[in-house]
């Protein structure tokens, strides 16, 4: 049995990867994104954490590179050393062709046939990715949505001073505006998954959600700190926006990055099914 070194794995690389090590071979892993790393180590893959060290003493190397200039400098040192038996595959987009030229590299470099791209990760370990994200996406629009069913008590809490209509139309604009701090926790929601591994982000912003929503209920009202009690509304509501950011996206990323191909658009779908499942439970409060 050959010892497969691969540089970058995602995608492609991961179920090729999974498949290598089905059929006894030893295979080492390296990437940047901690996501692929994990999904890697659940398949029996041996994670190192530099890229010299997964080449040295491998019998083929097989590098899963985008197309990115700039991804390709960052394994630039490693491609002097990775000459012979290297197979450089462009992964950049997975689609028929891609996969029928991955799976003719394998299988020229005297790997087994069964190491298409398209093969599927473990079961169980899909299974655990649709759990968790279900049940994250499910508790953070559940909490997310309590802030509407409770809008009538929040207005009388922290806006007593004006007319009811007014109080509550100040209580939903405070919910409104919650929606502009979204597309910059987008932003760096992504960034963190990217760098340390979509579970993590999912993980803290789920906290941070369910942070926010025992703070609103903790918080003092209007005629306890006056004016500084909507002012704290406003500022864990947007909190709240923050974290609701990263839930939705990043549990799309997480499952598609664990799904095999032909039931990605399937498994994705239960984000959707658990926001609106979260939204509707909390109507029950």
């Amino acid at each position: 049995m050959a010892t497969i070194a691969f540089i970058g794995l995602g995608n492609m690389g991961n179920p090729m990867a999974a498949n290598l090590v089905k059929a006894g071979h030893t295979v080492r892993g390296f990437d940047l994104v901690k996501a692929n790393l994990d999904i890697a180590e659940a398949n029996g893959v041996t994670i190192v954490t530099d890229a010299l060290a997964a080449v040295d003493g491998s019998d083929t190397v097989i590098t899963m590179l985008p197309a990115g200039k700039h991804v390709l400098a960052v394994y630039a040192d490693i491609v002097p050393v990775a000459s012979k038996g290297t197979l450089f595959i462009d992964s950049s987009t997975i689609d028929v062709e891609s996969a029928r030229k991955a799976h003719g590299l394998a299988a020229a470099a005297g790997m087994p046939q069964d190491a298409a791209p398209d093969a599927e990760v473990s079961r169980d370990v899909v299974r655990k990715v649709l759990g968790a994200s279900f049940v994250g996406n499910f508790v953070e629009w559940f909490d997310y949505a309590s802030y509407g069913y409770f809008a009538t008590v929040i207005a009388h809490a922290f806006f007593p001073e004006i007319a009811p209509t007014s109080a509550l139309l100040a209580t939903f604009a405070v919910f409104a505006i919650s929606f502009i701090i979204r597309p910059v926790g987008g932003i760096i929601w992504g960034a963190i998954g990217d760098r340390v591994g979509r579970r993590t982000a999912l993980s803290w912003s789920i906290l941070i959600m369910s942070g926010a929503t025992t703070v609103i209920a903790l918080l003092p009202s209007y005629h306890q700190i006056g004016l500084l009690a909507p002012v704290l509304l406003l500022l864990v509501r947007m909190v709240q926006g923050f974290s609701a950011a990263g839930e939705y996206a990043g549990a799309t990323s997480f499952i598609a990055e664990y799904s095999p191909t032909h039931r990605r658009g399937l498994y994705t779908s239960i984000v959707p099914a658990s926001t609106a499942a979260g939204a509707a439970s909390s109507t029950v409060t």
